[in-house]
């Protein structure tokens, strides 16, 4: 693809025009906007070019990022009874919401309206959303499926902005390259041309946030890949959310004083260093006791229980495993009377359909 790549109109995706006009609504009026990300480098960067667009715009816009061990992923109703509490009237969520039924239908019962912006699969059924934008959706008509959380936010601002892609590009392409390269999804289609352009961007930002994470990535000085970004820059955030502090990335991607960005990025850089050293401590103990049991070793599916493990870094260790021994493998960290699971698998065995 070439530098004048031609990206889909992003009013093709299914409710995006109901999605400008809530969201212009609430901007034009005052009112308070929430944007709710999730605690992966795909969320925060989603959740940072939403905040970052809106309060550019004049929107009155806070963020709103759950604790993974807490909270969990996406949704829920004390986070929005909190919103509520501090005036919010607009929740957009950003690489989550799809699948919200229930807490959609109780924010509508304190009066918060809710767009959804996701790259999920959706069920049967869709929330009761002011608009629901994924490109999953069985009746988006959009042409490109592959988009991240942070590539279909990218869609909304560009149709906020009533801007084809060519402008918005230029002002958040590291933040969606970023985020798109570190979920993994297909780099074809438009996701090529985000990371292509972004990773460019990347070598020469001007964000002081993004300088310093360089920085102690030690690729400072360094002509970057998309290669380098996935395992320089994206575990390094990903740690924020793995261990609870994602305001600390939400923070740096914002920040505009170099020597702040610095203090955060070096917390950030220990936080991945706490990270790996838990994560190998797992590794270590799941392969020295698979390789001890015949049993275990031979076993088509992997499903292994311990109690002590840190639940962020789990998939972590889960992903490793299934890479070693080419099986399916679910992990579960036990805590008291409670056991939270997380799993990685391999081509053809979708793991969750399998669960469900």
């Amino acid at each position: 693809l070439g530098d004048d790549v031609l990206f889909f109109d992003p009013l093709l995706l299914r409710d995006m025009d109901k999605a400008v006009a809530r969201i212009r609504k609430a901007v034009a009026e005052g009112q308070r906007i929430a944007v709710y990300g999730d605690y992966d480098c795909d969320g925060i960067t989603a959740t940072v070019l939403v905040y970052h667009y809106l309060e550019t715009v004049g929107g009155d816009v806070i963020y709103y990022i759950p604790q993974r061990e807490s909270e969990g992923y996406g949704l829920n109703t004390a986070a929005i009874g909190l919103m509520h509490q501090h005036g919010v009237e607009l929740v957009i969520t950003v690489d989550n919401g799809v699948t919200a039924i229930d807490e959609v239908s109780y924010a509508a019962s304190l009066g918060i309206d809710v767009v959804v912006t996701d790259h999920h699969q959706p069920r049967d059924v869709l929330p009761a959303a002011c608009a629901v934008v994924d490109p999953h959706r069985a009746d988006c008509p959009s042409p490109f499926k592959h988009l991240a959380g942070v590539g279909v936010a990218f869609k909304l601002l560009c149709a906020l902005e009533g801007d084809d892609g060519q402008l918005l590009i230029e002002e958040y392409g590291d933040f969606v390259a970023l985020g798109t390269l570190a979920d993994v999804v297909s780099i074809s289609g438009e996701n090529r041309a985000l990371a292509r352009k972004g990773v460019a961007m990347l070598c020469h930002t001007q964000r002081p946030g993004l300088q310093a994470l360089l920085e102690v990535a030690g690729l400072g000085d360094k002509a970057l890949s998309s290669e380098s970004v996935v395992y320089g820059l994206v575990p390094r955030i990903n740690a924020t959310g793995r261990l609870d502090s994602v305001d600390a990335a939400v923070e740096l991607l914002l920040c505009e004083d170099a020597e702040r960005s610095l203090e955060l990025a070096r917390q950030i850089d220990a936080l991945n260093t706490r990270r790996k050293a838990i994560e190998t401590e797992i590794y270590q103990e799941l392969v020295a006791r698979i390789e001890a049991d015949p049993l275990l070793r031979y076993q088509r599916l992997l499903v292994l229980a311990g109690e002590g493990w840190h639940p962020g870094v789990v998939g972590i260790a889960a992903a490793r495993l299934t890479e070693r021994y080419g099986r399916p493998c679910l992990l579960l960290a036990i805590e008291g009377d409670e056991a939270r699971g997380s799993a990685r698998s391999v081509e053809g065995f979708p793991i969750v359909e399998a669960i469900s």
